[in-house]
Formats: structure tokens, C-alpha cells, sequence
């Protein structure tokens, strides 16, 4: 009879102790795993990793550790090393919504590099990430994989953009670029509509013919992306992931989406085929996408049916979840794993090609 595997999933929360199930356990159940869930309450870094340090079970009491996130990731690895357990430590979301983790002194640098290299998988939602900590903490690339973030669009039933004028619109909290996304509307003569946390902090001139509006509800939000003409997730650079959430929400609401050209949304969209990729700051080329999508109904409507299509196979909550559950059972048995999917790479490209016949004009 085979060993049935306890799995224990360690996360710092704006709410501890974690309740309820977590998205991970169906499918680790499917596949003979007991997961378990232990939470601290998020603080300051070095609280929240003493926390953990402290109370976290025994590590040798299960068959993997499960960490979310980048200090959860820390915390983890160095609860390993500090007590010598040797259970596979996994990270997932392994990605920098926080400081990095840095003293500025050469040698506690050295040693917070040395205990990251005690993760044995870590999990990114975008190719790009896998440089990034490879360069920032010396991390093996061996012991990365990629699997995309994704959810199912949930009811809802706000209407308030439903009656709106046309217009564009940009949602979003880190790293977004929202005075090209300004510059742009004006330019190609749309209204913009902008949906911005309540720090966010325009320190441009917005122009008249661009709404703003703070934390709404994310009800709303989709209201807001289902009737526009476009969804447009500008950001400002290649260093930090953004903008997967409104990706995967406008490909369900069959939302045109215009996107920065890098490769943390490259990971996600397919140019040309379901969605429209411009230069990061160029907001004549973002003017220019927008017009592409308002005068070419036609191709507008083959795009957005194949980013819906292109969404609901591969980042559904059950596609992004099987392939983060295979990855752990694999670290588990210490088993070779592909970093790409190459289902998915193989899918790309065939929409790549079938497009390109379809369109040769993109």
C-alpha cells in the first residue's frame, strides 16, 4: 500500500490561524496527500519569519513543506536548516510584492544567500522571475519551474460601467503605468477610465476625458473591464510581475486587451492573438493599438474568442492548480520535472502559426 504523504502549507496572512481548505488540497488529495495548513499573521519581515521559526510544526513530521511566497520562502528554509530536517522545502508565488530580503552587510548577505539555496523547487508565475532571484540570490535555475496563475471569473452582477460612454481601461496596483495609459487616451482621442488604489499617487496631469476612481469593489472592476473597449495593463518595467489578475478576468469577459511588452505578461498573452503588445512608455504605439482594436471589429472579436478560449484551457483554477500539484509530488519523490510545460509551449506556438495563416496582416 502506497505511503500517504502530509503536505504542510506555511503562508504569512493578513488573518492567522489560515481557515478552511486551501486551493491546493483537492488535488494533492487526488494524488494521496494530506495537506495541512499553519499561518502567522503578516507583521514586519523579521517578525513574521520569528514567528514561524517558533511555532511552525516540525518540519520531519511531513513529506514536503509548501511556502508561500518570498518571506514565507526565507522563513522556511532557514526553519530547515536551523533544525535539520531534510523535507522538501517548495515555494509557490516565489515573487518580490515585498522589500528584498538585504542587510547592506557583505557577510549576513552571504548567509541569507546561503539559506535560500535550501529551497529544493520554487514555483513562479512568469519566466522572467526565474533570472530575477537566480541573479538576486544566486538560486539554482535547476530548481525553478514555471506554472501560470489563474482562477475561474466569479458571479457577479455589478452593471456600473454597463451604461457608460465608451472607453478604455486600466486596473491595477503594482507596477502599473498609468501616465503613458493618460497619454495614450488623449492621443488617440478615447475616454480612459482608471481603477487605482488609494496610495496611488499621480504626480502628472490627468486629462479631462480620464476617470479615476479608488478601491472600488471587485465587482465593479469587472463591470468595468466587461464593457470596455479595451483592457490595457501598462506597466513600467520587466522587474516585477503585474496585471495577471485583469489578464485572465478581460480573456474570460472576451475584454481586447493592449499590454506592455515584457516578459512577465509575455508569459501570458500570445501578441497578435490574444492581445496586443506595445512597447513599455510608448504611448504613441498604445494609441495605435487602441485604434487597431476600435477599427477592426472583425479581428477584434477572433482575438478576444481565442484569449477566451486560450484562458479557459490552460489558466483555469484546475489547470494552474494540476500543474502546481504535479510539480510538488515531484519534488516530493525527487523526480526530474520540465520547467516550461511543453503541452502548453506546444499550444503556443500552434495558435502562433494557425493565426499567422488565418491573419498573415496580424
Amino acid at each position: 500500500m502506497p505511503h500517504h504523504r502530509r503536505i504542510l502549507q506555511l503562508s504569512i496572512s493578513a488573518a492567522a490561524p489560515a481557515s478552511g481548505e486551501s486551493y491546493l488540497t483537492r488535488s494533492l488529495e487526488e494524488r494521496g496527500c494530506t495537506l495541512e495548513r499553519f499561518s502567522v499573521k503578516r507583521s514586519v519581515k523579521a517578525l513574521s519569519i520569528a514567528r514561524i521559526l517558533a511555532r511552525a510544526p516540525d518540519f520531519s513530521d511531513y513529506d514536503a513543506v509548501v511556502a508561500i511566497g518570498y518571506v514565507g520562502a526565507f522563513a522556511a528554509a532557514l526553519r530547515a536548516r536551523l533544525t535539520g530536517a531534510q523535507t522538501p522545502i517548495v515555494v509557490l508565488g516565489l515573487n518580490l510584492a515585498t522589500r528584498q530580503i538585504r542587510t547592506g552587510i557583505s557577510f549576513l548577505d552571504r548567509a541569507i544567500d546561503e539559506t535560500f539555496q535550501r529551497v529544493d523547487l520554487s514555483i513562479v508565475h512568469s519566466r522572467n522571475e526565474i533570472d530575477l532571484f537566480c541573479e538576486m540570490h544566486g538560486f539554482d535555475k535547476g530548481r525553478f519551474a514555471f506554472a501560470h496563475w489563474g482562477y475561474d471569473l466569479p458571479a457577479y452582477d455589478s452593471r456600473r460601467f454597463a451604461e457608460r460612454a465608451p472607453y478604455v481601461c486600466m486596473i491595477g496596483r503594482n507596477n502599473r503605468d498609468f501616465k503613458t495609459f493618460c497619454e495614450a487616451v488623449d492621443k488617440a482621442g478615447v475616454d480612459g477610465v482608471i481603477i487605482a488604489p488609494a496610495y496611488a499617487n499621480f504626480d502628472f496631469a490627468v486629462p479631462e476625458r480620464v476617470e479615476i476612481h479608488r478601491d472600488i469593489p471587485f465587482a465593479d472592476c469587472l463591470s468595468c473591464i466587461e464593457h470596455a473597449l479595451a483592457n490595457l495593463i501598462l506597466v513600467k518595467d520587466d522587474d516585477r510581475g503585474a496585471g495577471h489578475i485583469t489578464a485572465v478576468s478581460a480573456m474570460l469577459l472576451e475584454a481586447p486587451q493592449i499590454y506592455s511588452d515584457v516578459s512577465v505578461l509575455g508569459d501570458y498573452f500570445i501578441d497578435g492573438v490574444t492581445g496586443i503588445a506595445a512597447p513599455v512608455g510608448d504611448a504613441d504605439a498604445v494609441a495605435a493599438a487602441i485604434g487597431r482594436v476600435a477599427d477592426a471589429p472583425a479581428r477584434t472579436a477572433r482575438m478576444t474568442a481565442a484569449a477566451k478560449d486560450y484562458a479557459l484551457r490552460w489558466l483555469s483554477h484546475d489547470a494552474t492548480v494540476e500543474r502546481q500539484a504535479d510539480l510538488i509530488l515531484a519534488a516530493i519523490e525527487r523526480r526530474p520535472f520540465e520547467t516550461v510545460d511543453p503541452d502548453w509551449s506546444a499550444a503556443v506556438a500552434e495558435m502562433t502559426h494557425a493565426a499567422a495563416r488565418t491573419d498573415p496582416a496580424g
